[in-house]
């Protein structure tokens, strides 16, 4: 009876059981893909382990960034381990932590930053659940006194040893490349690759023109159009520029029409805008600021006059400013003197508790 069941049933049976076993491939398939994944996250979390414990923590102690072990501990409970840091150095210790968060993404670690207080520091280093298992604390020997941030002006007219060695001055210096010149692009991309912050310095009309930087200069007279041309045309040549600081510009930045065009222009493209400020009347800082463009304002020219003994003075200048007001912004220019009085009065400087930021810092810095 149940034979000749089977055999009149056997299509539907047939299908039953195919069905079946496909059921099953797909679970033996999802089972094996679960642990597959698992021992991969597993693997992939070990090593995550060994280079934080083997190579990143022995590190912190070394030459490479000179911070002493201070304290060590467990938290057992929730897998954390606690390393406290202090920088034997007398100066801020800034540097090296900003060079150590530099390692800490070539490695391809995930970590959060932020500044607890002005001298204390903590990292919190994640697995691959985007959980804490490494908190580093990090003390700095002095409170910092202010912050400042340093553009260097006028490059794309030459690619010398003296280029050269300003770009070998702390990579929290910002350099300005006018675009269009013989070394623009060059300069650029060796600004870019030394880790430098670059701006575009961007030629705008000055009150007494005389037909300099034709190509690229942003003129009163243009309509928006015009304008929107020349900026990117700039953006295009000088792609690795994380913003626009004007170049001459007493005409063009005082005057409302012109600069809405320009932050009209820049508003979407990502960039932040610094005012040279190289007249009194500008409105240029008020107008970007007035669009919600990352914007600042340059306090201080340190080399107005290609003067040693100038250039000092005006460095202490902008130093006292940071101090009083927390932090300021200097601007000065691709010159041998200005290289020199940098050269001399940076460690100094830094040593006093002064910190030299990017200018993409002294406008974006977040604590995470």
């Amino acid at each position: 009876m149940h034979i000749k069941y089977f055999k009149n049933n056997f299509p539907v049976v047939k299908k039953i059981l195919f069905i079946i076993v496909i059921i099953f491939a797909v679970i033996t398939f999802l089972i094996v893909n679960i642990i597959n994944n698992r021992i991969e996250k597993q693997h992939k979390n070990i090593e995550l382990r060994s280079l934080v414990y083997e190579k990143i923590i022995p590190s912190l102690n070394s030459k490479l960034f000179d911070f002493k072990l201070q304290s060590s501990r467990m938290d057992s409970v929730n897998n954390i381990k606690y390393y406290s840091y202090i920088y034997k150095s007398d100066s801020t210790g800034i540097e090296n932590i900003n060079k150590l968060i530099k390692y800490l993404n070539i490695k391809n670690l995930a970590f959060k930053y932020c500044e607890l207080k002005k001298c204390k520091y903590i990292i919190k280093i994640l697995d691959n659940k985007n959980e804490p298992f490494v908190i580093i604390r990090l003390s700095t020997s002095k409170k910092v006194k202010g912050k400042i941030a340093l553009i260097i002006d006028d490059f794309g007219y030459f690619d010398n040893d003296l280029s050269d060695s300003f770009f070998n001055l702390p990579k929290e210096i910002t350099f300005s490349v006018i675009p269009g010149h013989q070394f623009s692009k060059i300069l650029a991309r060796k600004i870019d690759k030394l880790n430098h912050n670059l701006l575009i310095h961007l030629p705008m009309e000055p009150i007494d023109y005389k037909g300099d930087e034709k190509q690229y200069i942003i003129m009163t007279e243009m309509n928006s159009y015009e304008i929107e041309n020349r900026i990117d045309k700039a953006i295009n040549d000088l792609p690795q520029a994380i913003g626009i600081n004007n170049h001459m510009g007493s005409k063009s930045t005082s005057d409302l029409v012109t600069m809405n065009k320009v932050a009209n222009t820049i508003k979407n493209k990502d960039l932040l805008f610094v005012d040279s400020f190289t007249f009194k009347n500008s409105i240029a800082y008020k107008v970007m600021k007035k669009h919600d463009i990352p914007t600042a304002k340059r306090d201080i020219f340190i080399d107005n006059e290609n003067d040693s003994e100038y250039i000092s003075q005006q460095i202490d200048k902008l130093v006292q400013l940071a101090i009083k007001n927390g932090k300021a912004i200097g601007i000065g220019h691709g010159r041998k003197n200005t290289l020199l009085m940098l050269q001399k009065k940076i460690p100094d400087i830094i040593s006093n508790g002064i910190v030299l930021v990017s200018i993409s810092e002294y406008l974006y810095k977040t604590a995470n």
